[in-house]
């Protein structure tokens, strides 16, 4: 599975592809870091984006996991915080397209 980062790096972190002027591991079927980021560091911005997601949509920042290995009773409860969000963000996006079709209309 690829890991593909936001803003591609401005040089490889391989050494070796550096210095030959072109991707190796490309060569090797493997993706280049340059493009794709290790598959721990993609869980670690990916955790990041959901703490800042959860602390912009209201959630107390002392409430977030703090275990590796949460409790499916906090996996749970993240995940209804989650979707009751979800739900408010969509309810709010298909009124404001009624509103626009609304206005187009007259």
């Amino acid at each position: 599975m690829d890991y593909p980062r936001d803003e591609p790096l401005d040089v490889c972190p391989d050494l070796i592809c550096r210095r030959s002027g072109h991707c190796l591991a490309e060569q090797r079927g493997l993706p280049c870091e340059k493009f794709y980021m290790d598959p721990d560091d993609y869980r670690e911005v990916l955790a990041c984006r959901l703490e800042r997601l959860y602390v912009e949509w209201g959630g107390n920042p002392d409430d977030l996991l703090t275990e590796a290995n949460p409790t499916d009773e906090e996996v749970a409860e993240l995940y209804n915080i989650l979707r009751e969000r979800e739900a408010e963000l969509t309810a709010e996006v298909r009124s404001a397209n009624v509103l626009a079709a609304g206005k187009r209309m007259r």
